[in-house]
């Protein structure tokens, strides 16, 4: 499943391919280690534990080089979320041996979202190869509304060849929680990824996402957010947010450092989301 290389290799093959699609070094590297991580769990015990969602997810959805990021999320299914459970757990995938030479390392978990009814984890990693010395984290979450349920999906590796198979959130999933966020937090969100990312999933995913499944993962993903009212309030909240300077902005600082999205302008985004909120009818 992966190449072996030596932490030299590795090191100029990350310079090559940031310089090639305009990313920063760390970034490349930090989706590597990333689906090292992922060996580790797709063929361990807890393979149908651990659903990944998020900023990495939605970077395998588009294409590793159309969108970057520095974090993993999963939600976990099926098993205890108390302390010494997501330990155990994380220790096991850590320890896990694909054949790549890496080392991974468990070193704490916090608690986040202190203020959820759930218990939600962040975990503090090692990945260790040669010189290579860089932290991982990853976010666990669980309580959130899954609809439709998980699926199987192909995470294609970007340094090796081949693909992953893992539990993920549907694209509907995804895509409802991206517009919950956009359209409730308003003109108060700071976040330019949002909005590219609600342009540029429904290029890839258009045609395999129903009206239906989104319309319902939007209604139980704002009945878990009580953002119900918002969500009814779309077509306010959108006019305001392509009035304002501030978030044209916040678009702007955004594509400045996002090579991928610089093809992209901000009504392009608007766009999109108002087509796909006009879809739903609600």
């Amino acid at each position: 499943m992966s190449e072996m290389r030596s932490d030299a290799s590795l090191r100029g093959k990350v310079r090559h391919l940031a310089k090639e699609h305009g990313l920063k070094p760390q970034e490349v590297l930090q989706m590597y280690l990333f689906e090292h991580l992922l060996m580790r769990l797709a063929v361990s015990s807890y393979a149908d534990k651990f659903v990944l969602k998020g900023g990495l997810l939605i970077s395998s959805m588009t294409g590793i080089y159309q969108r970057t990021t520095m974090d993993m999320d999963a939600t976990v299914v099926g098993m205890s979320m108390d302390e010494a459970t997501i330990t155990k757990a994380l220790r096991e995938i850590c320890a896990t041996d694909v054949g790549d030479g890496m080392t991974f390392e468990f070193e704490r978990i916090e608690p986040i979202r202190e203020d959820d009814e759930y218990a939600n984890w962040r975990a503090h990693l090692r990945a260790l190869y040669g010189r290579i010395d860089a932290p991982v984290k990853v976010d666990i979450t669980t309580g959130d509304a899954i609809y439709p349920t998980q699926i199987r999906h192909n995470f294609e590796l970007m340094f090796d060849q081949g693909t992953l198979d893992v539990l993920s959130y549907h694209p509907a999933t995804v895509l409802a929680e991206k517009l919950e966020t956009v359209i409730s937090r308003g003109e108060a969100n700071t976040r330019g990824r949002d909005f590219y990312d609600l342009y540029a999933i429904p290029r890839y995913y258009s045609g395999s996402i129903s009206e239906q499944d989104l319309r319902e993962a939007l209604r139980h993903t704002a009945e878990k957010r009580g953002s119900q009212q918002a969500i009814a309030d779309w077509k306010d909240t959108l006019e305001g947010i392509r009035a304002s300077a501030i978030m044209h902005q916040v678009w702007s600082s955004y594509i400045a450092d996002a090579p991928y999205a610089k093809g992209t302008s901000f009504d392009d985004s608007l766009d999109s989301i108002e087509r796909l909120m006009g879809s739903l009818r609600l």
